[in-house]
């Protein structure tokens, strides 16, 4: 399964499934750095260089999760 970028639509990274119950994490093989402008964490896209911000979750079962939120050019 992919991540893509929430602008362009090209693949960010790969996930890969931690368990049975569908929890997922980035795959390790993946080269894309997690950036900060002070005021948000991002992936910037290597194709469009759009910023995918990310923000802090938990799962329905209390595991932390990032999930991209929105983007900002």
């Amino acid at each position: 399964m992919e991540q893509k970028c929430l602008k362009c639509g090209g693949m960010l990274f790969k996930k890969v499934f931690l368990d049975d119950k569908g929890h997922m994490a980035m795959d390790a093989d993946t080269k894309i750095d997690l950036e900060s402008d002070g005021v948000d964490s991002f992936f910037r896209c290597p194709h469009c260089y759009a910023k995918n911000v990310i923000v802090d979750a938990t799962s329905p079962h209390g595991l932390s999760q990032i999930r991209i939120s929105h983007i900002k050019e």
